[in-house]
């Protein structure tokens, strides 16, 4: 996992005076554009099956044969919904300890729902239905935002925390107080009493749209690949 040793990432880029940027964005390519295009203007049995095959392979989910996603929102919910995986995987390794285990100092996504979320379901953002209207997951989301502010809230809860016109790895940076207040930085800490109300606030947040995952290879959603949590 690419987030297990973020730290010593993070720490690298902070001393060259960078930071870190993970992609989680994805696109189509050329094969999805035509399959798209050949199912929404040619009426069927007239589109191009082998062209939504194609598409369905090029996707590379298991079970997933003979749906293409037809826009860049389809692309990006289906990627969001892996995408979870991930940052839920970072999230507790990091606040459970393990060695090296971070955030990058930014993420890029395709695109935010309500409440800070990232949409995991299959109805896209403007509306269009991919499943049945009996699919209760359409409108499932990921508190993506929460899930951030929760991890910076339990870094600046047990270390301190540089503030200037950057934020750094504070484990990096932090070096002593009277140093890092001649350079011009603040050294800041929580108290207690602030600790405690964010994490509630953002645990009860978190609880609102939590990781969730289920079985629907027709549209690419599977809860058991690859390694998926339980």
């Amino acid at each position: 996992n690419y987030l297990q040793p973020a730290v010593r990432r993070n720490r690298a880029a902070a001393e060259r005076g960078g930071f870190t940027i993970m992609s989680l964005n994805t696109a189509g390519g050329g094969w999805q554009y035509e399959a798209s295009a050949l199912e929404r203007f040619l009426p069927w049995p007239l589109s191009d099956r082998r062209a939504r095959e194609e598409c369905a392979r090029r996707v590379n989910i298991p079970g997933l044969t003979g749906w293409c996603p037809q826009t860049l929102l389809d692309v990006a919910q289906l990627a969001s919904y892996y995408d979870q995986i991930v940052i839920e995987e970072a999230y507790w390794a990091a606040v459970s300890g393990t060695p090296g285990a971070a955030f990058p100092n930014a993420f890029y996504l395709d695109a935010l729902d309500y409440g800070g979320t990232i949409r995991t379901g299959t109805q896209t953002l403007f509306g269009s239905v991919r499943g049945g209207k009996e699919d209760l997951k359409q409108d499932t989301a990921y508190a993506y935002v929460d899930t951030v502010l929760a991890y910076n809230v339990y870094k600046a809860c047990n270390v301190d925390i540089i503030v200037d016109d950057h934020l750094f790895d504070a484990g990096a940076q932090a070096g002593n107080n009277t140093e890092n207040r001649e350079n011009g930085s603040w050294i800041q800490k929580l108290g207690p009493s602030d600790c405690s109300s964010l994490i509630k606030l953002l645990k009860s947040r978190r609880k609102n749209h939590p990781l969730s995952l289920w079985s629907d290879p027709k549209l690419g959603r599977r809860d058991d690949w690859p390694g998926a949590l339980h």
